[in-house]
């Protein structure tokens, strides 16, 4: 049975006061004082990771005076975060309490993303189980390569470990049985969950899934099932079920023509919650940016390309106000860090100077100079 959401029509409700709340949530309106690196990751639903270094500088931008260090040392000796594969099948940090409700909340999503694909290469959904438990026996003695499991495995299975996409790690790790295992090596390496963590155990798969979609619309809300679902790498039909059963928990607000769902017991702050204000250098894959279909809030539409590239690639975003008014990068530079930027028009003195501490700030924490090239008009 299709379960009914309250509405609520009597505030005019703004794409101002969605910014505004979403930018609360993500730490872009005041940094995030007085928790743990872990709890931050958990209150903005992971940092995506593919690439550490935006990782670390996606906390960086939330956190004031955080050091690379300890992040590395929440990742590595604390192991308060864990690196593995999760929501849209890209590689997050997570926070470790917390991890499975992320990876109980998004299995089914994840089983049915990689269903399909494998039955295309050939694979039957009956292996997972095989796959998964043949992985761990590998790594029984210890972290290790994608190839030096393959080396392990039945001959059938190994060319599934060391495909580029990682498919077959990835279903060991949405089972919660591998994680990456620290250490910016040439090659990757895994290790096994119970080995990492001990103790780690899953929560029933429903609750899971309820507590996925309620940290969702605490930090992205006002949002629609599409956009869960984009977040997610689900469907809406999943994202459907999940809302069905946490439904008295949710309503839903008219936003200009969209129609958009809030936890209810966030209309209070929707309202009242400052505009952001500032500026802001995000890095590459920033979350404020991956969780809706429509980001027109944040990027203007003939910018879009600027930002939203190709393969799935997200450049880092001067941020003013809370729009993005350019992109930025950058690199190793002899002993120090050039920045590069890259604005879409002429840059309003106080952005100018929130640059400037933006940039002195990257030097900080990257411990080395930071020397900016100044392409603002």
């Amino acid at each position: 049975m299709r379960l009914l959401i309250g509405f609520n029509c009597c505030v005019d409700y703004t794409i101002d006061h969605v910014r505004a709340f979403r930018f609360q949530r993500h730490h872009l309106t005041q940094p995030a004082n007085g928790i743990s690196i872990a709890e931050l990751v958990h209150s903005i639903c992971g940092c995506q990771a593919q690439v550490l270094s935006a990782a670390e500088l996606q906390i960086r931008a939330r956190m004031p005076q955080v050091t690379r260090e300890r992040i590395r040392t929440a990742l590595a000796v604390d192991r308060s975060i864990v690196k593995t594969w999760c929501m849209r099948g890209t590689v997050h940090l997570l926070p470790a309490k917390q991890l499975g409700i992320y990876l109980a909340g998004r299995r089914e999503a994840g089983l049915q993303r990689n269903a399909g694909w494998l039955k295309k290469m050939g694979y039957e959904k009956t292996w997972f189980d095989d796959v998964v438990a043949q992985i761990r026996s590998a790594l029984a003695n210890g972290p290790m390569t994608r190839r030096e499991i393959a080396g392990l495995v039945s001959p059938n299975l190994r060319d599934l470990i060391v495909h580029s996409w990682g498919a077959g790690i990835q279903l060991a790790t949405a089972a919660g049985a591998v994680v990456f295992a620290p250490g910016e090596t040439k090659d990757v390496r895994f290790v096994r969950m119970d080995h990492w963590l001990p103790g780690y155990s899953d929560p029933p798969e429903e609750e899971a899934q309820n507590e996925l979609l309620r940290g969702y619309l605490q930090t992205y809300g006002p949002a629609s099932l599409g956009d869960f679902a984009i977040w997610l790498g689900g469907t809406v039909g999943l994202g459907r079920k999940m809302l069905n059963r946490i439904a008295d928990e949710v309503i839903e607000i008219e936003v200009g023509s969209q129609r958009l769902l809030l936890l209810k017991k966030d209309l209070k702050t929707l309202v009242t919650v400052a505009p952001p204000t500032g500026v802001k250098l995000l890095p590459n894959f920033d979350p404020v940016l991956l969780g809706h279909k429509d980001r027109s809030h944040l990027v203007p539409r003939k910018h879009h390309a600027q930002v939203f590239r190709v393969a799935g690639w997200i450049s880092p975003t001067i941020l003013l106000d809370g729009r993005v008014i350019g992109t930025w990068g950058w690199k190793k530079k002899g002993k120090g860090i050039e920045i590069g930027l890259e604005p879409f028009g002429r840059l309003p003195r106080e952005a100018k100077v929130g640059i400037e501490k933006e940039v002195a700030d990257i030097g900080r924490f990257f411990d080395q100079p930071a020397i900016k090239r100044d392409r603002t008009r």
